[in-house]
């Protein structure tokens, strides 16, 4: 009677365990159902209105409920609103359902400069109580920078003699720039007197 009640113990653990370990895995194979993607241009002027596509597939066959998708704009871009961040609540996303959800920026940033978006969508899987993160990113180059500076000051000064020299800037950007600084860097020895505008 003790063999078959050891023999029964036994045979319901490995039962037990074989389905936990199901459970386990399937419980981890739910962060990988959702696929997550971004595109975008891969370069890109300064300035120059880009449009990202944020794009998500339900591949598995589990509804994900409570969904939402944060998309994060790069660093120092112009945005709607001028946010840096974006929060969308979603609607249940069903076995095989496929959606997408476009976002604009201008971006700002140096020549070569490479410049990322980020995307992170939150929600929980049908009849379980844990919530899952899916994260992608995407990046665009700033490829032309369209601003021209040209000195004005005599090719020849005197030792100790003031001098005023201009700095003449020009914009090709097919937007209005705005608070914009400039920084010159001066001759050794020289002295800074005065500036217009006022630094």
């Amino acid at each position: 009677m003790k063999n078959k009640f050891l023999i029964f113990s036994i045979f319901l653990t490995l039962i037990l365990g074989v389905a936990g370990f199901w459970y386990y895995q399937k419980n981890i194979y739910s962060k990988e159902i959702l696929k997550l993607e971004i595109l975008g241009p891969g370069e890109a002027k300064l300035a120059e209105e880009i449009e990202y596509t944020v794009k998500y597939k339900n591949n598995g066959n589990v509804r994900l409920e409570e969904a939402k998708l944060f998309f994060e704009y790069p660093k120092y871009s112009l945005t709607p609103e001028n946010k840096s961040r974006e929060e969308k609540p979603l609607d249940d996303i069903y076995p095989g359902q496929e959606r997408t959800l476009s976002f604009k920026a201008r971006l700002i940033g140096k020549e070569e400069e490479m410049k990322s978006a980020e995307a992170t969508l939150r929600y929980r899987p049908k009849n379980l109580s844990a919530y899952y993160e899916s994260e992608t990113t995407f990046t665009t180059q700033i490829k032309d920078v369209p601003l021209t500076f040209e000195f004005d000051l005599p090719s020849k000064i005197e030792s100790g003699k003031e001098i005023r020299l201009r700095l003449n800037y020009f914009s090709n950007v097919n937007y209005p720039l705005s608070d914009l600084g400039i920084k010159l860097n001066y001759p050794s020895d020289f002295e800074f007197l005065e500036s217009t505008p006022k630094t």
